[in-house]
């Protein structure tokens, strides 16, 4: 009867050894204090407090509470022109590593992500935006895009859908004779040159038209010659040109002429006394 009394005494003692509580305290880095609509919220955050309770040569821990965690994007799409910014919101939940690296990374147009461009980045454990640029050479067309941690690696839950535009470019190139009314900008040039005109297009996009133009000077042809000949005889002129490129051109009474040099020879059968001057005269766009 002894025995039974003094077994059951130290099972007593045993339990009552470890009938103590575990009550989780928090190491806190932060914290603060919220009030609105009549109520208030006190909150603090940090890692779990280990306890260590100890009976004879037995050990009781609550460990280590591992936080949850979490990445969310805090828009579904954004729109910018090519080379401009975008602020990409999210949500980060559970990061430990003051190291930690968010990253936005954009697809290709097809939407894959084989080979990711990294567009943005912030160093952060915490809920933040990242300043984002669509690249510069990036073609007009809605891309994908996600935000990705370092450590841990985790890829956001959803994902941003992105439009690029672009700006307008073209190009033009003319070779005109004296000036050029440039119909993009209503401008009237008079020397050769390249021209920009840059503005605004649809997209709300810089962009910008670039004329190269070539003004040619008009020709000028002086007829020199004096002849007497008998009617139905033919006789030479002689036709001292400026500028460049092919001449052509009509005299006075309608004989054609033409000539890749000056003076430009020309034959003439008058059937009477006639003198000859120039009625047309071209030389390449002029």
């Amino acid at each position: 009867m002894k025995n039974i009394k003094i077994l059951i005494l130290i099972l007593l003692i045993a339990f009552n050894g470890f009938a103590q509580s575990l009550s989780p305290r928090v190491t806190a880095t932060a914290g603060g204090r919220a009030t609105g609509g009549g109520v208030s919220l006190s909150y603090t955050t940090g890692e779990t407090f280990n306890t260590k309770l100890s009976v004879n040569n037995q050990q009781l821990t609550q460990g280590q509470q591992q936080p949850e965690l979490d990445l969310r994007v805090g828009i579904a799409q954004a729109t910018a022109c090519t080379g401009n910014n975008i602020s990409v919101p999210f949500t980060a939940a559970g990061y430990v590593d003051p190291a930690n690296v968010f990253t936005v990374e954009l697809s290709d147009i097809n939407g894959s992500f084989a080979n990711p461009v990294v567009i943005g980045s912030v160093t952060s454990m915490v809920s933040g935006s990242i300043i984002a640029t669509v690249p510069a050479d990036a073609s007009g067309g809605v891309y994908t895009a996600r935000v990705v941690s370092s450590n841990p690696y985790i890829i956001s839950s959803d994902l941003v859908s992105v439009t690029a535009n672009t700006g307008t470019h073209n190009i033009e190139s003319q070779t005109v004779c004296g000036s050029y009314l440039w119909s993009v900008n209503s401008t009237t040039y008079t020397q050769s040159g390249t021209y920009t005109y840059s503005y605004t297009n649809g997209n709300g996009c810089a962009s910008a038209d670039t004329l190269h133009l070539t003004i040619t000077t008009r020709p000028t042809g002086v007829v020199t010659g004096t002849a007497t000949i008998c009617n139905g005889s033919a006789t030479n002129l002689s036709i001292a040109v400026t500028g460049s490129g092919s001449w052509s051109g009509t005299l006075s009474d309608g004989t054609s002429f033409s000539g890749n040099a000056s003076p430009i020879v020309v034959s003439v059968s008058p059937s009477a006394n006639t003198t000859y001057t120039i009625a047309t005269l071209s030389a390449g766009s002029c």
